[in-house]
């Protein structure tokens, strides 16, 4: 037998032949709520993530606008996807001849997406990525789409100002009739007419200017005779003036409001997207 005294001055005894004491167990040790948050195991990969970290295939984003009931969305994702570099498993010449199968469905090509850029132009683009000699078997009529397509990024989507083309129409009509020498006042309407239908911003500025400088003199003549014959004196020729510059207002209002309505550059109007919401 072992005998001791503990520190604070009390006297046991151990047998080292005899049974051992029975221990008390020790209390069971409670994890903490931040414990738990800390050994607790990290939550699963939600399906979101998942879909976000593998891209959809660029031959079902294709498949996917070729849908009867395909969206602006469908083609948004599609130039997106014409965008992204090569995948692991796909060669330059499968990518090659899917974008000259887009170039040879007029129906594709002329879908646009929500920032006014065309499906034709982005796979022009992405053939022109691709190099040598995939290049080179672009159809000559596609590359005028990379053209329009910076016009439609740059100056908004083509709109024809239907009510401004009839307006300087109806306040060049009188000058037709006048006479030969007369047509000389259709020459602006003409300049601004033939500009902005054929994208030539010099010339359609041009023929605005001088439109909208013919329809303020036309107001301001008519308005100066509707006057003088107001504040006139002769009797036989009271009232004369007054339809002389009715006359010349009506064409000098036409002609301005007109020249205000095609002013835009090309007929594109900036901020605006293309007509349809749907591509399809």
């Amino acid at each position: 037998m072992i005998s001791g005294t503990s520190p604070g001055g009390m006297t046991h005894r151990a047998s080292l032949g005899g049974p051992r004491a029975a221990v008390p167990p020790m209390p069971a040790c409670r994890l903490t709520p931040s414990m738990e948050r800390i050994h607790s195991p990290p939550p699963p990969a939600t399906h979101a993530f998942e879909a976000d970290a593998v891209p959809v295939a660029l031959s079902e984003l294709v498949e996917g606008v070729r849908s009867p009931a395909a969206e602006r969305k469908d083609v948004d994702a599609l130039l997106q996807g014409l965008a992204r570099p090569l995948a692991v498993d796909e060669s330059p010449r499968q990518r090659a001849d899917l974008l000259l199968s887009l170039l040879n469905s007029r129906h594709i090509c002329s879908m646009r997406g929500t920032a006014g850029g065309s499906v034709e132009a982005a796979a022009v683009r992405a053939l022109m990525e691709l190099g040598h000699p995939y290049a080179l078997e672009i159809p000559p009529e596609a590359l005028d789409s990379l053209h329009q397509d910076s016009l439609e990024k740059e100056l908004g989507p083509r709109h024809i100002p239907a009510l401004g083309i009839c307006l300087a129409l109806l306040g060049t009509a009188p000058a037709l009739m006048a006479g030969p020498w007369a047509l000389l006042l259709a020459l602006p309407t003409l300049m601004a007419l033939t500009g902005g239908a054929l994208e030539l911003r010099g010339l359609q500025k041009a023929g605005g200017v001088l439109l909208a400088l013919l329809g303020l003199g036309l107001l301001t003549a008519g308005g100066y005779a509707i006057l003088e014959d107001l504040q006139s004196s002769h009797e036989n020729y009271h009232g004369m003036g007054i339809v002389l510059g009715l006359l010349a207002m009506a064409p000098g209002l036409f002609l301005t409001l007109g020249a205000y309505l095609l002013r835009h550059p090309a007929w594109r109007i900036p901020g605006e997207t293309s007509g349809k919401d749907e591509a399809a």
